[in-house]
């Protein structure tokens, strides 16, 4: 990935759109004047990643996530380090950051070539955060992770208040001798959303559910099982 645009999002009011990018960048754009406002480059620092029996040391750089406030005055991001950083838009300055979210996990596997005197090795992360939302009074921020939980932040204390199980099933792949086998089932939670309570949350994962955790109790309940086929992860010469 070497930058496309690949979240965006628009503020209520219309005057914003905010965009994340695989070059870890977040942009925010003015509708009328069509025009940069800011972008912000440090957001996320990616991931650390060092790959054993090689050389290799150095940081992931995946996409953030981003999502406007109802009220059109902040927005949230998320991405592959674990944090979520709150912004205010007038100001441009962060107003919260959120560490070690996530408490998932990397595992890394390679196959030698010998031929080609070369190690080649990959990195299946679990451990990212993928999904956020703001409920509708904006009272409340909720993010969806890797480690198949929920958090939840109160958006005026700025502080994470409860850390739910969201119900989804393991996302632990398979691996045998620290090979990656052909087809890997995964449970990330890919998109979380408020409910028109704002006491419920519905949370859609690579586990092929649909499920609703009422965030007052901690209750998930499974919502739709929908048997698609594409929650594997094929890696050619595997």
């Amino acid at each position: 990935f070497l930058g496309g645009i690949t979240t965006v999002d628009v503020s209520q009011d219309e005057k914003y759109i905010i965009t994340g990018s695989a070059d870890c960048t977040v942009k925010l754009l003015s509708v009328k004047s069509k025009i940069v406002l800011g972008v912000f480059e440090d957001l996320h620092t990616g991931n650390e990643l060092t790959i054993t029996h090689t050389s290799f040391k150095g940081r992931s750089r995946m996409h953030p996530q981003v999502v406007f406030s109802p009220n059109s005055k902040i927005f949230a991001s998320c991405g592959d380090d674990k944090c979520i950083n709150i912004v205010d838009i007038p100001s441009r300055q962060i107003l919260a950051t959120f560490s070690d979210i996530s408490q998932g996990e990397i595992i890394h596997f390679f196959e030698e070539k010998r031929r080609s005197n070369l190690n080649l090795f990959a990195a299946l992360f679990l451990d990212y955060i993928r999904a956020l939302d703001f409920s509708k009074d904006g009272k409340l921020l909720v993010a969806g992770s890797d480690d198949l939980k929920v958090t939840v932040i109160d958006v005026s204390l700025m502080k994470v208040v409860k850390v739910l199980d969201s119900g989804h099933s393991s996302n632990k792949p398979m691996i045998v001798d620290r090979i990656l086998t052909k087809h890997v089932s995964s449970g990330y939670i890919r998109v979380i959303k408020f409910g028109i309570d704002n006491k419920t949350v519905i949370t859609a994962s690579d586990d092929k559910t649909l499920r609703v955790l009422n965030l007052e109790t901690g209750d998930s309940q499974l919502v739709v099982q929908e048997p698609h086929s594409c929650n594997y992860l094929i890696l050619p010469g595997l």
